[in-house]
């Protein structure tokens, strides 16, 4: 069994590089909307027992409660890597077994490929599965057993960075890659896609509600995606 791992970041920092489609209250609204999309998906997968929210926002927290899961509280300035490893370690103390840590913005992802992949975690035996994303080599799902096997790393190209800290520590591991969690929502090509596929999405019903759907779909929403 698992305990998922879900870090939020503050939503008033959230998806800073869709400001060139999404105004501020937009995206921090977005950035909620993505985690409620992802608790409701997380807990349809029966191989998790337990999910943790790992933030510093209170909205957050808010909704993590409300969604039944508990919340690790990020404290300090070393950002949300340091509070994977903070909480990590005390899953492990607390006999956890293995975690499974996903960011928000995988939204297209779906309740079965999470058990499909946990499946094959435990079938294979393997120390740590890596979900690459498609587009920076970031991680975007991440499955370890023990918790506290390796120091957490995630941003650009991490799923490299997760693999290398696996084999150094004599940890087997695999990068997969899986069609509905290789693409999370950074860039505005993204966003776009996710208002072309994912009508069931609390995030996707949000941008309909604010009547953001046709100027994400606007061809003068493009603008250079790596700001």
């Amino acid at each position: 069994m698992f305990t998922a791992l879900i870090p939020v970041k503050e939503f008033q920092f959230a998806k800073q590089r869709l400001s060139g489609v999404l105004r501020p209250k937009e995206r921090r609204e977005l950035a909620a909307a993505m985690l409620i999309d992802t608790l409701e998906m997380v807990s349809q997968v029966p191989s998790v027992n337990n999910i943790v929210v790992v933030t510093a926002d209170p909205g957050a927290r808010k909704l993590a409660i409300e969604h039944c899961a508990d919340v690790f509280e990020e404290t300090g300035a070393n950002g949300l890597n340091d509070a994977l490893d903070q909480a990590a370690a005390r899953l492990g103390a607390e006999g956890v077994p293995a975690i499974m840590v996903l960011p928000t913005d995988i939204v297209l992802a779906e309740a079965d490929d999470l058990v499909t992949l946990s499946n094959a975690h435990l079938l294979l035996g393997t120390d740590m599965t890596i979900v690459a994303a498609g587009f920076d080599f970031g991680t975007n799902c991440l499955l370890v057993t023990p918790p506290s096997a390796i120091p957490f790393c995630f941003g650009e190209l991490s799923s490299i960075r997760h693999f290398e800290a696996a084999k150094l520590r004599g940890y087997k591991a695999n990068i997969v890659r899986v069609p509905n969690l290789d693409r999370d929502i950074d860039r505005i090509s993204d966003l776009r896609f996710l208002c072309k596929s994912a009508p069931s999405r609390h995030s996707w019903r949000y941008l309909v509600r604010n009547q953001a759907l046709e100027r994400i779909l606007a061809p003068c929403a493009a603008v250079p995606e790596n700001i």
